[in-house]
């Protein structure tokens, strides 16, 4: 087993003790972050959250053919059958700011933005995806929970 040569030194000898990315650095992570997931802070993108067990549920049922979680340019799809060039996308009620539950002008605090403006984004990454030849159907969180129901009676 091998062990790291500044193991065991007090902090202030250790070589990054102190230090710190300039502010540059810290704008920059944040636009990229912003570009490519549309939030500035993504640390929270990695938890599987209950939307996420709703997407796969939903595929399960309903999407048999298409693959999950797959990269089409900039973005990472819900689902894609690349034969149909057909995209599903389940937006969360609470992260895609259902209209039904938001106001346009609601900031939400997690990303950062109003309501409007996350809609904005999510027609814009729409947009790029059919731009790209795809057909896009969004089902919202809630829908797509009703239909699992419907389909289990």
């Amino acid at each position: 087993m091998q062990t790291a040569w500044n193991k065991g030194l007090p902090p202030e000898e250790q070589p990054f003790y102190n230090k710190k990315h300039d502010q540059d650095f810290y704008e920059k992570q944040k636009q990229t972050n912003l570009e490519r997931y549309g939030q500035e802070n993504c640390g929270s993108m990695a938890i599987k959250t209950s939307v996420s067990n709703i997407e796969l549920e939903y595929g399960d049922v309903f999407l048999e053919g298409y693959e999950n979680n797959k990269r089409i340019g900039k973005y990472k799809v819900d689902y894609v059958n690349e034969k149909t060039k057909h995209i599903v996308e389940i937006y969360g009620d609470y992260w895609h700011c259902h209209p039904d539950m938001f106001d346009k002008n609601d900031y939400h605090k997690h990303l950062s933005m109003t309501a409007k403006e996350k809609w904005i984004f999510d027609n814009k990454r729409k947009l790029y995806l059919e731009n790209k030849g795809y057909k896009v159907d969004i089902v919202w969180e809630r829908d797509a929970k009703q239909a699992i129901r419907n389909i289990r009676l």
